[in-house]
């Protein structure tokens, strides 16, 4: 069954209570925890800020209340340079377990984890300010393909190697996020990357569904000056994306 994946941005509950009908059931003070939706559409709170720790919980039970099931963290704080500061360390977990424990409790069921490569010493280009092409240099694949696959597998639920007090497992990834100026690599190199985060991903988890990322409209279609262009560009892309077994 397709899945449709709408995220609230920044974390801003809606004016008005979402509901199926008009004569849904009241909203109730938070979904109760399972090992997953299987509703085929999903309504979740996007960029969920992960640098204070002692404020998730409260976050995370204010938005409770809204009936939201699923919720994103806040790409940029788990980064494969955050969370592996050079090719010796091991991967840091906590950040990114703090947000899963709190919303767990809190009652959300499903999560969309946006994984960006950006890494001072894996990335192919890492200034400063903007990169122009943060996806892996090539004698860091593999050190990529083992931090997608060890973020799959400890969030699977699988019983093996799994984050502890894990309530469910985390179905959805995407890889990078918003294609634009943040996500700015020629769109080779983004579909090899993808390639390879795909098959990590899988060869952890075959239950894991993978993305690419979305777009960001107001840049990324900037220059489809006519209906026909963008229909062509989209096409593009769809069949690049398709062929690289993103899915």
């Amino acid at each position: 069954m397709a899945t449709l994946l709408i995220a609230l941005a920044c974390g801003q509950a809606p004016a008005v209570p979402l509901a199926e009908t008009a004569t849904a059931a009241p909203l109730t003070t938070a979904p109760s925890p399972s090992p997953g939706s299987s509703a085929p559409i999903l309504i979740g709170t996007e960029y969920v800020l992960l640098d204070n720790p002692g404020r998730l919980s409260s976050v995370a039970e204010l938005l409770a209340p809204i009936g939201l099931h699923m919720a994103k963290p806040l790409p940029e704080h788990i980064t494969w340079g955050r969370m592996q500061p050079s090719a010796d360390a091991a991967v840091d977990f906590s950040r990114l377990d703090d947000f899963v424990r709190a919303f767990q409790s809190a009652g959300f069921t499903d999560f969309l984890l946006a994984l960006k490569t950006d890494s001072p010493w894996g990335s192919k280009d890492f200034p400063r300010l903007l990169s122009a092409n943060p996806t892996p240099k090539p004698q860091y694949m593999q050190a990529y393909e083992r931090w997608i696959a060890g973020v799959v597998e400890r969030y699977d639920a699988d019983g093996a190697d799994d984050m502890p007090g894990l309530l469910g497992p985390i179905r959805y990834y995407e890889i990078g996020s918003e294609f634009s100026s943040y996500e700015p690599e020629p769109v080779a190199d983004y579909l090899e990357m993808l390639e390879h985060a795909y098959a990590a991903a899988h060869a952890a988890s075959e239950e894991v569904i993978v993305t690419h990322a979305a777009f960001l409209t107001t840049l990324a279609f900037a220059p489809m000056r006519s209906r026909t262009s963008l229909a062509g560009w989209i096409g593009k892309w769809t069949s690049a994306a398709t062929t690289s077994g993103s899915s």
